[in-house]
């Protein structure tokens, strides 16, 4: 009984800091000011970055869209193919055992 009041007592006292966290301040309730934000320049505020074509080119070899990061993206791709080729192999390989101990028995 002493469990199910203190679990109580918590979950009330948890909706009063809820509810007093989501009470507005006088401040943001002012109508008379309103913000307004400034223009952004072109792809600027996209999730992904800008749009194709713009921004600049890669000049180094570690800028974004660079040689190295070409380079790491095949390196990922052909580890990720020979791993599912080995798993593949094994699977092949085990089936065929599987099916010798069967016959065999």
């Amino acid at each position: 009984m002493a469990h199910a009041r203190r679990i109580l007592a918590l979950a009330a006292v948890s909706l009063l800091l809820i509810g007093v966290a989501e009470t507005p301040v006088g401040a943001q309730t002012d109508p008379s000011t309103t913000f307004t934000q400034p223009p952004l320049p072109d792809g600027a505020g996209s999730i992904l970055g800008p749009k194709p074509g713009q921004g600049v080119a890669p000049i180094q070899s570690g800028d974004r869209g660079g040689v190295a990061q070409l380079t790491l993206f095949g390196f990922i791709i052909a580890a990720v193919a020979g791993g599912a080729l080995l798993v593949r192999r094994d699977m092949s390989r085990a089936k065929a055992r599987q099916a010798t101990r069967i016959d065999g028995s």
